[in-house]
């Protein structure tokens, strides 16, 4: 059996009688030896606090951060755990969860960009049984548990593959299976045969990917034989508290002609390099500021990010995109929040730009949002839009959607201005919008659905 996760949990001391209860409700996952709990009531005699404190959360797997006024008061928690805590998750060693257990301005602070505990972030003292408030996070920190333990797993079978040019039957019949690591298991591993191959195959689909998505199953299978859910389950969607809303309607598009957008919903600032490793788990290959977990994401294609995109909805089951172009110039504009919208009068409350960016792209949601609570929309780094480029928008859809018939196929709009871009263009982002098509431009995105 593998060794278990290290869960960290980090708390004020005001509220030790809520962590009472979370060790009650943690008891069967703790039972069943896949995690390890640590607080700081299991400090040995005579130990140094502050130094197995430091020990213990740089060697978690996970950090569970107890969220409520006092602890966010707290200058140890605030200024030394959480920031000690955020550092790692960035450096993608650690994943760090808010449960959040009173009413407080946690949305205030770093932990605002992380999907919190119970459900939408609803303090577990707003609940009218407190005991379904801890069965929400136990569960929801049960599926992060058993996606950490299969991802962290060493590949368990080598997958050879011969004879790929031939046909589908006569490949799976060459194919098995071989540990590559000896390691007493309960169950002997499966070897691949025709019957664990699905009856009805896309011939665009390659021997290797169904290859790979066996593999994942048996692994599965493995680490819990009881438990039914499928690999792309235990997915915890990280984008899910940061969309938002937006209402549509009509705007002069470009300030030439009407377009009427439907409701959609944006993210509130573009992806971070720490988002893109949690779904690609790994680092774009160029980025201008690579030590910086909560930059945005620079120099991806657009391909690059069609391809982050689809593994995202195929592990979150959702719909994610790009905006077209009108979506993020109307979100831009405010929406219909902001019907006469100018833009901003002072760029460097809203924007990183030549002036102030010292050259590089900066953390997000430093600066001020717009009027729908969206960040980084001037400066920073110009932004994907789904849209193929047209020379003008004379023949633009007037539904708002994306533009992708004709014009220059291998083009794509960007907008919005970037870290090096000058203040006229950040701010008068209505007349400035490119093409873009390989990486030359510090080049980002965000999520629309």
């Amino acid at each position: 059996m593998s060794a278990p996760l290290q869960i960290f949990i980090a708390y004020a001391r005001k509220d030790a009688s809520f962590l009472d209860e979370l060790r009650t409700h943690f008891t069967p996952l703790e039972r069943s030896g896949k995690v390890k709990i640590w607080y700081d009531g299991k400090i040995e005699p005579g130990a140094v606090w502050e130094q197995s404190i430091k020990e213990n959360l740089h060697s978690a797997d996970i950090i569970l951060m107890l969220v409520s006024a006092d602890a966010i008061a707290s200058d140890y928690f605030y200024d030394k755990e959480m920031s000690d805590a955020l550092s790692r998750h960035a450096e993608g060693t650690a994943r760090v969860v808010p449960l959040i257990l009173r009413p407080c301005a946690w949305q205030t602070t770093p932990i605002s960009r992380l999907q919190a505990l119970p459900k939408d972030g609803r303090p577990v003292t707003s609940w009218n049984d407190r005991d379904e408030a801890w069965n929400d996070a136990m569960m929801a920190l049960w599926n992060m548990v058993e996606y950490i333990a299969v991802s962290k797993t060493p590949k368990a079978v080598i997958i050879e593959e011969k004879n790929l040019e031939k046909p589908l039957k006569h490949a799976v019949e060459k194919t098995v299976l071989r540990e590559t690591k000896p390691e007493k298991v309960n169950v002997r591993p499966k070897e691949l045969t025709r019957k664990s191959i699905p009856k009805t195959v896309n011939n665009s689909e390659s021997i290797s990917s169904i290859k790979k998505k066996e593999a994942e199953a048996i692994i599965t299978e493995h680490q819990n034989p009881t438990h039914k859910s499928t690999f792309s389950s235990y997915f915890i969607d990280p984008f899910a508290e940061l969309m938002v809303y937006i209402k549509g309607g009509t705007f002069k598009m470009h300030d030439r002609h009407d377009v009427t957008i439907k409701d959609f919903h944006l993210c509130k600032h573009p992806i971070t390099q720490e988002q893109w490793r949690t779904i690609m788990n790994s680092s774009p290959s160029e980025l201008i500021n690579k030590e910086c977990g909560l930059c945005p994401v620079d120099m991806v294609s657009w391909n690059d990010v069609q391809k982050f995109i689809k593994i995202l909805n195929e592990k979150s089951g959702k719909n994610y995109r790009l905006p077209s172009e009108a979506e993020w110039e109307f979100a831009a504009k405010g929406g219909i929040k902001s019907k006469y919208y100018t833009g901003p009068d002072d760029i460097n409350k809203v924007g990183w730009y030549n002036g102030n960016s010292k050259n590089r792209t900066q953390p997000v949601m430093q600066l001020k949002p717009n009027k729908l609570e969206l960040y980084d929309l001037f400066g920073n780094v110009w932004e994907w839009c789904e849209d193929t480029w047209h020379d003008n928008l004379n023949k633009a859809p007037k539904s708002g959607k994306a533009w992708t018939s004709g014009g220059l196929s291998g083009m794509r709009v960007v907008r919005g201005g970037a870290y090096n871009s000058s203040d006229e263009e950040c701010r008068h982002y209505r007349r400035h919008r490119f093409a873009a098509g390989l990486r030359l431009y510090p080049v980002g995105f965000r999520l629309a659905c």
